[in-house]
């Protein structure tokens, strides 16, 4: 049969322990007092206890000042999106406001552009006609210079003038 060594341990104290006869123990045994080392491990212990008692209150204090920051931020972002959508709001009906001037100004240029061309074609046209006005001009004026004269000369021979002067008139008229 195997022995724990429990069983061992106990079997070997009683073959080797005496009892003292005063407190029935046995001899090796010494009364229960407080060791002189243990007061270093229970200051350790309460040390630790302590330090994670700052840790804990140090804790709770910084996650307190990142839920006020947080409220902070969220408040903060917020009024940023208010007012940034009603610059957008703003700039969306500046853009509407240009888009309305450009059609109005396209609605413009085009009948601009319509009055110039019909203006274009009225400068042809009377360029046309000044340019033959040019270029016939002497054989105009000689023709009106003679049709003058035979206004003069036929105002004359019906006023009573010579026969002379007419056949002059006429030999003009043939030329």
């Amino acid at each position: 049969m195997r022995k724990t060594f429990l069983q061992i341990n106990s079997v070997q104290t009683s073959k080797k322990a005496k009892e003292d006869p005063a407190t029935g123990n046995p001899e090796e045994f010494k009364t229960y007092e407080k060791s002189s080392a243990g007061s270093g491990i229970v200051t350790l212990i309460e040390t630790i206890i302590e330090d994670s008692a700052k840790v804990e209150a140090k804790a709770v204090q910084d996650e307190q000042e990142a839920q006020v920051a947080y409220e902070d931020f969220m408040t903060q972002t917020r009024e940023s999106t208010k007012a940034k959508n009603v610059e957008l709001d703003a700039k969306m009906a500046e853009k509407a406001t240009a888009k309305g001037d450009l059609a109005e100004e396209d609605s413009s240029l085009d009948s601009t552009e319509a009055e110039l061309q019909h203006l274009f074609e009225t400068k042809l046209s009377l360029h046309k006609e000044c340019d033959f006005a040019l270029a016939n001009f002497e054989v105009r004026q000689k023709a009106r210079s003679q049709e003058l004269d035979a206004l003069v000369q036929a105002k004359a021979i019906l006023g009573g003038a010579k026969s002379d002067d007419f056949a002059g008139f006429l030999q003009r008229l043939r030329r």
